[in-house]
């Protein structure tokens, strides 16, 4: 029997997420399940810029190129 197509914002709201909920994500072009702690704590990529008016992050780091 086939499932009915249901999108993301029609499923009901989650509770406290305790970082053992299955999820699953594509990884190397294959879809593999995974839990929200794993993907919690897996490493992120910080960047680090002087800007003016120090803004956390920049919007287009490509003009301050461009100015050089």
């Amino acid at each position: 029997m086939p499932s009915a197509q249901v999108q993301i914002t029609q499923l009901p709201a989650a509770g406290p997420i305790t970082g053992t909920e299955s999820v699953p994500i594509v990884q190397n072009g294959q879809t593999v399940q995974t839990t929200t702690g794993a993907i919690s704590a897996s490493p992120s990529q910080t960047q680090t810029f002087i800007t003016v008016d120090q803004e956390p992050t920049l919007m287009e780091p490509l003009a301050i190129l461009r100015l050089l």
